[in-house]
């Protein structure tokens, strides 16, 4: 099971939250950028078949999408990547009702069954392009983070570097809460993963 804590960066300088706000703003737009690349596009699977479109329903992104289709300037290709990764989450989940309601109707028909009640509920479920917005949290990992340890002299737990973004190189201090201590008390491990946003 995986839990997480939330840490505000109040002992962050004006010059940290600077480099956080410049370069949140710039992923969000990166994010935003693949989702309308992702919805305006086909893909093939590996057997070369059409497994998504928008207009003709078909509603299955292929496993690898190349993060390179877009240039941004103001971004690391690891932070690209890691804006790309969510994009393809953010899409998922905008169609993962409609996708159901069409598998369960495919389904129907290959049995004879009546289809009407679920024909009606895809009629519902309109599908629309996302829009990304000013709270979008940046999920990175240990390819865009380092989490370090804080020594005897060090008013801080851990601290967490963030680099290869494209900005630059900042440590972010962090203080364990008191669930923290628990779950590390009870041999629970500290991923290398975080959701940046503006203050937390």
């Amino acid at each position: 099971m995986i839990r997480s804590t939330k840490h505000y960066l109040n002992s962050c300088n004006a010059g940290k939250k600077k480099v956080i706000s410049d370069f949140l703003k710039d992923y969000r737009d990166a994010v935003q950028s693949y989702i309308d690349y992702i919805w305006d596009h086909k893909f093939t699977n590996q057997h070369n078949e059409v497994c998504w479109d928008i207009i003709e329903d078909k509603l299955y992104l292929p496993a690898y999408l190349d993060y390179k289709a877009l240039s941004h300037d103001k971004l690391s290709a690891r932070a690209l990547s890691a804006a790309l990764n969510q994009a393809i989450g953010i899409v998922r989940g905008r169609v993962a009702v409609r996708n159901k309601t069409l598998y369960i109707i495919n389904k129907r028909l290959e049995e004879g069954k009546p289809v009407e009640y679920w024909q009606k509920k895809l009629e519902e479920n309109k599908i629309s392009k996302p829009k990304v917005g000013p709270n979008l949290q940046a999920e990175l990992s240990q390819k865009q983070i380092e989490m370090r340890d804080g020594d005897e002299s060090s008013h801080f737990d851990v601290f967490v570097k963030l680099y290869s973004t494209g900005h630059k190189v900042i440590k972010l201090p962090v203080s364990y809460t008191r669930c923290d201590r628990k779950w590390l008390k009870a041999k629970g491990k500290r991923l290398a993963g975080v959701l940046l946003n503006d203050n937390s």
